[in-house]
C-alpha cells in the first residue's frame, strides 16, 4: 500500500498493513478498518450461491454491497487526503486513485491497475490482474467480479462529487488474462454494458466510449460548434 497523504508516500505489503490481535482475536488494518480472512472456497461458494438462487438479481446484490463499501471507503480516504494535501487535492486525482488502491493490493484482492488515457471523456479504466473473486469462482463462463464494479463505481462517485457507474467488461472467469472494468457516467456504463452483452471485446468497447465519449461530453462539443 501507500500511505495517504500528499507525498509520494511508499508501499508495503500485507504483513505491514495488517495488525492481529490474538487475544480479542481480531484483524484490522493501520487504516482502522476490521478485517477477515477468509479462504477462496467461501468466496467461490458465496458467488455459486448468489447466481443460482438469484440470477441476475445476485449480481446485484453484489454491486450494491461494492457500492456502500466504496463510497465508505473513500470517504474516510479522501478525507484524509485533504487535511494533508490541502486545497489542491483533487489536482492530484491519479495520485489520489493509485495511494487508494494500494489496499487491495496488499491484501490480495488482486494487482488493481487504473488506466487514465481517456481521463478528458470521463472515463477510467481498470485492470485487475489475480482477481481474487474470479480465481475462486473459476472459468465459469460470465463476469463475476459485480463486488468490484460497485466499489469503483461508490469510490469514484465520491471522489468525482458525481455520480458514477462502473461495469466489468472482460473477466478471468469467462477465459482472459485479467479482469477490467470502465468506470464513467452512468450513460457511458450503460453502453459498455450492451456492447459487452453482444459481444464485443474490451478493447473495442473502450475504443468506442472513448470516440463518443459521455452525454455531457458530446452536449459540449455540440455547443461548442454551434
Amino acid at each position: 500500500m501507500t500511505e495517504s497523504g500528499a507525498g509520494e508516500g511508499r508501499d508495503f505489503l500485507a504483513e505491514e498493513l495488517l495488525c492481529l490481535d490474538p487475544v480479542a482475536g481480531l484483524l484490522s488494518s493501520r487504516l482502522g478498518h476490521r478485517t477477515v480472512m477468509v479462504p477462496d472456497a467461501m468466496i467461490a461458494g458465496a458467488e455459486a450461491v448468489l447466481a443460482e438462487e438469484m440470477g441476475e438479481a445476485g449480481a446485484i446484490v453484489w454491486y450494491e454491497t461494492g457500492l456502500a463499501v466504496g463510497r465508505r471507503n473513500m470517504e474516510g480516504f479522501a478525507a484524509r487526503v485533504r487535511r494533508e494535501a490541502g486545497a489542491d487535492w483533487l489536482e492530484k486525482r491519479r495520485s489520489v486513485i493509485d495511494q487508494w488502491l494500494w489496499p487491495f493490493r496488499a491484501v490480495g484482492w488482486g494487482v488493481w491497475s487504473p488506466d487514465f488515457s481517456y481521463e478528458k471523456r470521463g472515463l477510467t479504466v481498470m485492470e485487475v490482474d489475480r482477481s481474487v473473486i474470479a480465481r475462486a469462482a473459476g472459468r465459469v463462463g460470465r463476469p463475476v467480479c459485480h463486488l468490484f464494479s460497485g466499489i469503483l463505481a461508490g469510490a469514484m462517485s465520491v471522489l468525482d462529487r458525481a455520480p458514477r457507474r462502473a461495469a466489468e467488461i472482460q473477466c478471468h472467469s469467462m477465459g482472459y488474462d485479467t479482469c477490467r472494468f470502465v468506470v464513467g457516467e452512468p450513460d457511458q456504463v450503460e453502453r459498455a454494458e450492451s456492447w459487452r452483452r453482444e459481444g464485443a471485446p474490451a478493447g473495442d468497447i473502450i475504443r468506442r466510449l472513448g470516440e463518443q465519449g459521455s452525454g455531457n461530453q458530446e452536449g459540449s462539443d455540440a455547443g461548442q460548434r454551434g
